[in-house]
């Protein structure tokens, strides 16, 4: 993905971000490789949710993973491939459309043309998954810990 375009998604992004998902905040410390955003919502019982923003460097593509941890690090960089699978050492990882069946044996991304109209419905589709997919997911995580 072009710098111009990155940005462009980083941007849109992280605006949805604010209106959608307000308690989960920016982590700076996070290790992520250029361009990658991270962003984590501590509870106060100590369970640990994140959202990470993954840009595809060799396509104008882009995709979001999510996971949680008791310790409040991000989870390894082993990444399980279902939110089912038994958490490592208190935590777990993995692709945020695989909260849906259809989207676990192949590409769990969101594609760009290039046009301010696709990177919108892209970005504004991911936001639907994290708000209908991933909140429900936290709070189900919450529940059995």
């Amino acid at each position: 993905m072009d710098k111009n375009l990155a940005a462009k998604v980083r941007t849109k992004f992280e605006s949805l971000r604010r209106q959608a998902l307000p308690e989960f905040q920016p982590d700076l410390d996070a290790d992520l490789p250029p361009g990658f955003r991270q962003y984590k919502y501590s509870r106060p019982d100590g369970t640990h949710f994140f959202v990470v923003l993954e840009l595809n460097p060799k396509a104008d593509a882009f995709s979001v993973e999510v996971g949680w941890s008791l310790d409040g690090k991000y989870p390894s960089r082993i990444l399980t491939f279902l939110p089912s699978d038994t958490p490592k050492n208190g935590s777990l990882r993995f692709r945020l459309r695989t909260l849906d069946r259809a989207f676990r044996n192949g590409d769990n991304g969101w594609r760009l043309t290039g046009s301010d109209l696709d990177l919108e419905a892209a970005i504004g589709d991911a936001f639907r998954w994290l708000v209908e997919r991933y909140r429900p997911y936290v709070k189900s995580v919450v529940s059995r810990l």
